[in-house]
């Protein structure tokens, strides 16, 4: 604080204006240290991690099954990362059918600042205490050249700024053998996630500056699967003449929804839903789909594994264009 006082002095003589601080100014912060931001923003960030497996087999089955845990303090105050998951993995065979699934959810909550926190760590005076006497939070003179940007301590422990997210996707699949060289394979997979957003900041003053309580919370709704079956036929004749053939379907649909809303006024600090702000309410969302399907076809021919002849043909339909554009075939 000594060195930013006469810093700030030597600036504005530069530059031909009225000093900032006096005399007086100057001989009271004299030697002093002030406010170290970053000392009060920065902490150590603690880190655990716990993951646990079960594993088994017979036979006709292999399986798995796992749990974490990961939990992380942020190196600025008011900020974690906390995330569970489980997974659960399995394969079984009767006789020709063999059947299959892989499955996970995940589960994460995230409270930043953002650069919110990391700007004013660094721009903030030193001569800005963190609470003022009476317990109120400090905050800069523009009379004395200090910024008047919201503290950063004080921001870290009124805003509620809350990222989370679920997460569950996975896929399954069903292998039968007819005969040796000829099966059918279906698989569908699928990825559902929510995603929310909560911002919420209390009435409060600091210094100059008055704000009303304010909300804004946003969900993120996205879900997207495929589903594909084929048939495949493989053929060695003679050892010489290699023959696969591929005939299959495919298909894949996807969408998103999103929807907003933000405003200004609660009627309580311990009521924070943003259904009950009071002014300058505003929604706002989205919503997108889309489809596809394909249908599809391979003869590959190989001789003695030297020379090799590959046919394909492909006829795609998607819902991202107009009527008279959404198929199309595609050999080669």
């Amino acid at each position: 604080a000594d060195q930013y006082v006469n810093l700030v002095n030597e600036a504005t003589d530069n530059a031909g204006l009225a000093r900032f601080w006096s005399d007086e100014d100057v001989e009271y912060w004299k030697g002093q240290d002030g406010t170290n931001w970053q000392d009060e923003m920065l902490q150590r960030a603690f880190m655990q991690n716990h993951y646990i497996n079960y594993q088994g087999s017979s036979e006709s089955s292999v399986y798995s099954l796992s749990f974490g845990y990961l939990g992380q303090d942020g190196i600025y105050k008011g900020t974690d990362y906390e995330r569970f998951n489980i997974r659960v993995n399995s394969e079984h065979k009767f006789g020709k059918l063999r059947v299959g699934q892989n499955f996970a959810y995940n589960l994460s909550n995230q409270n930043t600042g953002g650069d919110y926190y990391i700007n004013r760590t660094f721009i903030m005076a030193p001569t800005v205490p963190v609470r003022n006497e009476d317990g109120t939070y400090g905050y800069g003179d523009p009379t004395k050249g200090e910024s008047t940007l919201k503290n950063p301590v004080a921001m870290s422990e009124l805003i509620t700024w809350e990222n989370g997210q679920s997460q569950f996707l996975g896929n399954a699949f069903l292998d039968f053998e007819f005969i040796e060289g000829f099966n059918f394979r279906t698989r569908f997979g699928f990825d559902n996630r929510l995603v929310t957003k909560k911002y919420y900041e209390p009435a409060y003053t600091l210094g100059v500056i008055t704000q009303e309580a304010f909300g804004d919370e946003a969900d993120f709704k996205d879900l997207t699967w495929d589903w594909e079956n084929f048939f495949t036929f493989k053929r060695v004749i003679k050892f010489d003449h290699a023959i696969t053939a591929v005939l299959g379907q495919s298909a894949r649909h996807h969408q998103n929804n999103w929807l907003g809303a933000k405003g200004f006024g609660y009627p309580s600090p311990y009521v924070t839903n943003i259904g009950s702000v009071t002014t300058n309410k505003e929604i706002i969302g989205s919503s997108t789909e889309y489809k596809m399907i394909s249908f599809y076809s391979r003869l590959e021919y190989a001789y003695r594994e030297k020379y090799y002849v590959s046919f394909n043909f492909r006829r795609d339909g998607s819902s991202r264009f107009a009527e008279s554009q959404r198929w199309g075939n595609f050999p080669s």
